[in-house]
C-alpha cells in the first residue's frame, strides 16, 4: 500500500503551512454515486423505481436524486410500487411513458 502522500507532497503542504497558509490534511470528503433504474441519454431523464425495500431511505434517496438535477441537469422522476404485481407494472410504464413523452417537444 503506498502511502497517503508522497515526500514531495508533504514538503509543499508542510512549506506553506510554515509560511502561513491555512491547510488541513487527510481530511476526507464523502462522494455519493447513484444508479438509476434507467436512464434515457437523448431526454437526460433519470428514472427510479422504488418499492418496499426503499421504506425509510426516501430522504436519503430524495438529497442524491435532487443533486443528479442539480449537477447534471437530469430530469428526474421516482416511481413508486406497494406491491409486485401486473396492475402495478402497468401504472409504472405508464407514468415513465407519460414522463418521457413530456420531452419530445422540449
Amino acid at each position: 500500500m503506498q502511502p497517503q502522500k508522497s515526500k514531495f507532497e508533504l514538503a509543499v503542504i508542510q512549506d506553506l503551512q510554515s509560511e502561513g497558509v491555512a491547510l488541513e490534511t487527510d481530511r476526507e470528503f464523502c462522494l455519493m454515486k447513484t444508479k438509476p433504474d434507467g436512464y434515457n441519454t437523448k431526454k437526460n431523464v433519470a428514472i427510479y423505481i422504488d418499492g418496499p425495500p426503499h421504506e425509510g431511505k426516501e430522504e436519503r434517496d430524495d438529497r442524491i436524486r435532487g443533486l443528479l438535477a442539480k449537477r447534471h441537469g437530469c430530469h428526474v422522476l421516482t416511481v413508486k410500487f406497494a406491491h409486485d404485481n401486473m396492475k402495478e407494472r402497468e401504472t409504472a410504464k405508464q407514468k415513465i411513458r407519460e414522463f418521457l413523452e413530456a420531452f419530445e417537444n422540449a
